[in-house]
């Protein structure tokens, strides 16, 4: 009894300690930046009680055909947001991310009888897997959706003839969650795959033992029956004709072909500027926590499905192979493999344990695995409440309610409806959410099928400041841009360089997320006058200049401080300065004050290089090791930090180090010619 009881206990605990480590990924602050852009629809939806069918949000296209796919997502997440707030939204995300987790819990300890240490291990990979969709965003219902389909079919497969009892209850449940996919979501036609994938794999396994009775490919379950598939084909059928019954009918079943299958020229959408669309292997992944459990999780469960060979079922393994290629051509879909995932995983593991010739080994090392799995959930979980998860590349995922206010142009905003800024705005891509939710019309938004590529074009011409594009300035008739800074290398810096030396642009407000540029036209000649910054442009261009204006620069930057003391980018930029001036006491404080204001934040990476430079520079070497080291853990795709820790382990005659250095810096950064001209240098010795 009393064995019982402890066990009991750790159940419990163990439980406890995945709803707490799955409170830590998803009680996080709203940092979506489509979420604004739904909660207007579904104020548009409330009032004015239709759905739109047209471009409702943009000047360029406005009028154009638009297939809202997520209204009943808007709908739902205004009506939210109207009674609870940003918060009530952050609630909601949470509880939909649990009630995915409880499904497959139930799969797992129901479906196929795995002990709860197992179940919670399989569960804890597929948190941290899933993580970059814990969003406030309609793909959540997808998840959900793709989790309660699974337990039906899987429940209906391993569970035989006992399984098909359950029939006289959920079909009605799948065809009405069928129809309410399709209204929330497209992602309704991964259900119709996972359907598809069942019924050919299933039919395989019927046509197999029929023929070959001897055959081993009977994945360990019992066999199919014909009436078992029938019903699958009658379901899968059934299915794909309520999918019929949303406001867009037919068209809707061609969207997931146009939006994820033919994205590259024909839907439009600026792949380049959309990194949840990148393959694994593209260069913004680097570094991208994610993707390294991804690989970890397909080569796991690849090498599970080599091991259980004799009970190989060509479902399960299409299963792991389709959302396996798809995750690793847009990691958008990353999360759907590993729920996908997680049942098979569990199964194999399941299957291989009960035979291995090991198995009293196994059970010997019982006791030290499952203290190991409690250590370690707890240690994640504290970690994650006290610390935040790193997510890789500066972002990290920290419990707390409220808005990000590191992914929105709140203050931009604010200050252009405080100054009564109005006319024609050119947007960064990502602002467009935020700016329709304050209810301003954009040049461009995230939705590709409406906006086209040819908009998609003019709008990268203008961001690259490259072809015609003062022709599609004055086309539009643009009265101010607000755009983020770019990153190092990023073709948008051409439009900053065009805008801070053409004088007919006057840049009147910055940030720590964006700039804004007003036209010198009469309506706005005193707006500027009392905004502008005659001198900030010239350095934003290049603070390796030697021209700049020292003095009027730390005027400006001062100034700044006083209307924003926690603005983070003046306390990067004024040490910049700092440093130009030879005062590397005032340089290393401003450093150190950024990091004091906010030590997690996306330009954390920066803080910490440039501090390292600033103890390099006075002689302390050591103290610069380790802020290079840290800037790396923070940012791994970030190249100049290892550049600078090369050059110190080169000076110190560390080359191997140094050699190790400065080829992680041109893997990320390949046309980084210091890094380049030292290692061969090096090399050459």
């Amino acid at each position: 009894m009393c064995g019982n009881s402890k066990e009991d206990l750790a159940k419990y605990a163990l439980m406890f300690l995945l709803l707490a480590f799955l409170a830590t990924m998803t009680i996080t602050k709203l940092a979506d930046i489509d979420i604004w852009m739904h909660l207007k629809t579904g104020e548009y939806i409330l009032k004015e009680k239709t759905i739109p069918k047209t471009d409702i949000f943009t000047y360029t296209v406005y009028g154009r055909p638009w297939l809202t796919h997520e209204w009943l997502f808007a709908l739902i997440s205004f009506l939210l947001y109207t009674v609870s707030g940003v918060n009530g939204l952050i609630i909601f995300k949470f509880l939909l991310c649990m009630a995915v987790f409880f499904v497959l819990f139930q799969i797992l300890r129901n479906v196929f009888k795995a002990d709860i240490y197992l179940s919670s291990f399989i569960l804890t990979l597929t948190i941290l897997l899933s993580q970059n969709g814990f969003e406030v965003r309609a793909q959540l219902v997808t998840f959900l959706f793709v989790s309660l389909l699974l337990f039906f079919l899987l429940r209906l497969k391993y569970q035989g003839k006992a399984g098909r009892k359950f029939l006289s209850f959920p079909v009605f449940l799948i065809l009405l969650l069928f129809f309410l996919w399709a209204n929330f979501h497209f992602g309704f036609f991964f259900g119709l795959l996972v359907l598809a994938i069942f019924l050919g794999g299933e039919t395989i396994r019927w046509r197999i033992a029929r023929f070959f009775p001897s055959s081993r490919l009977k994945g360990g379950n019992p066999l199919p029956e014909a009436s078992y598939l029938c019903f699958l084909f009658a379901l899968y059928v059934s299915s794909l004709f309520i999918c019929l019954l949303n406001p867009a009918t037919y068209h809707l079943l061609l969207l997931p072909f146009k939006f994820v299958f033919f994205v590259p020229p024909e839907a439009g959408l600026p792949l380049e500027f959309i990194s949840e669309y990148h393959s694994i292997f593209h260069p913004s992944q680097q570094g991208v926590t994610i993707i390294l459990y991804f690989k970890i999780v397909f080569l796991f469960t690849a090498v599970s499905f080599l091991v259980n060979w004799k009970n190989f079922d060509p479902t399960n393994f299409v299963l792991f192979a389709a959302f396996g290629i798809l995750s690793s051509q847009a990691v958008r879909f990353i999360p759907l493999f590993a729920i996908v995932t997680a049942p098979l995983l569990t199964h194999n593991v399941q299957s291989i344990a009960s035979k291995a010739k090991s198995y009293r080994l196994l059970r010997a090392f019982s006791l030290p695995s499952k203290i190991t799995i409690v250590l370690f959930l707890l240690l994640i979980a504290v970690s994650g409440l006290i610390r935040g998860h790193n997510m890789g590349q500066g972002i990290w995922r920290k419990v707390g309610l409220g808005v990000f206010e590191q992914a929105f142009p709140i203050k931009a905003l604010d200050f252009l409806e405080r100054e009564g800024i109005t006319g024609r705005i050119f947007n960064s891509f990502n602002l467009g959410g935020y700016i329709i939710g304050r209810g301003h019309k954009v040049f461009i938004d995230s939705r590709g099928d409406v906006c086209g590529k040819h908009l998609m074009e003019e709008w990268i011409e203008i961001t690259t400041a490259t072809g015609n594009f003062e022709q599609l300035i004055n086309k539009y008739h643009l009265d101010y841009f607000v755009l983020e800074y770019p990153t190092t290398g990023s073709p948008s810096w051409g439009i900053h360089r065009y805008l801070h030396q053409n004088p007919a642009w006057g840049l009147i407000y910055w940030d720590d997320v964006a700039l804004v540029y007003l036209r010198r036209a009469p309506q706005y000649e005193e707006i500027i006058k009392k905004n502008g910054y005659k001198f900030l442009g010239q350095a934003f261009t290049g603070w390796g200049r030697d021209d700049l204006p020292i003095d009027d620069l730390l005027n400006e930057m001062k100034e700044k401080l006083k209307e924003d003391p926690k603005c983070l980018k003046a306390h990067l930029f004024l040490g910049y300065l700092y440093h130009k001036m030879g005062k590397l006491e005032n340089e290393i404080k401003e450093y150190q004050t950024g990091l004091s204001i906010n030590p997690n934040s996306r330009i954390a990476a920066l803080f910490h290089n440039e501090l390292g430079t600033g103890y390099a520079y006075q002689g302390l070497i050591e103290e610069a090791t380790k802020e290079y080291q840290e800037a790396i853990k923070l940012s791994w795709q970030y190249a100049e930090p290892y550049c600078n820790l090369g050059f110190l382990y080169e000076q110190s005659g560390q080359t191997n180090k140094a050699i190790e250095m400065y080829q992680k810096a041109l893997k990320i950064k390949p046309d980084d010619t210091w890094a380049e001209y030292h290692l061969k240098k090096l090399k050459e010795r």
